[in-house]
């Protein structure tokens, strides 16, 4: 029997290398002679992508059932909110999509502690947006 953690993790390193080979270096402009390469933080993103799939593939978890319809619809929310944010980026900009991302996500996760909360919701997308446009001077939407 085919394990599902091992389809899952094909398609996330399938994703990962598209990233790498495909995506990245047509979409962003390499500037290697850079300290602050506009593509180092998306190739890093890749390879982690990458390589967690191939380590799902290698090391499957002990139950390979498919998932549930309570996790399947929590799977097409997270995706409905990322699709959602994409297209409200531009028209409200990075910080408070970042923060509405945020917030939904944490309800997907049922994620209740508060420290975490205000962490996560409130201070993470403005500290991400502070590092790429004060720190490496990257524009964001």
């Amino acid at each position: 029997m085919i394990r599902t953690d091992r389809i899952l993790g094909g398609v996330v390193a399938a994703g990962g290398a598209f990233l790498l080979l495909y995506l990245i270096p047509t979409q962003v402009t390499a500037l290697p002679e850079r300290l602050r390469d506009p593509a180092l933080f998306p190739s890093i993103a890749a390879w982690m992508i990458l390589g967690l799939g191939l380590l799902q593939i290698v090391l499957p978890g002990p139950d390979g059932a498919l998932p549930t319809r309570r996790g399947l619809v929590r799977g097409l929310g997270v995706f409905a909110a990322i699709a959602l944010a994409s297209i409200v980026l531009p028209l409200a900009g990075f910080v408070a999509t970042g923060i509405g991302l945020m917030a939904v996500l944490s309800l997907f996760m049922f994620e209740r502690r508060p420290l975490w909360l205000v962490v996560t919701v409130v201070a993470a997308p403005p500290g991400v947006w502070a590092l790429f446009e004060l720190a490496f001077q990257r524009p964001l939407p």
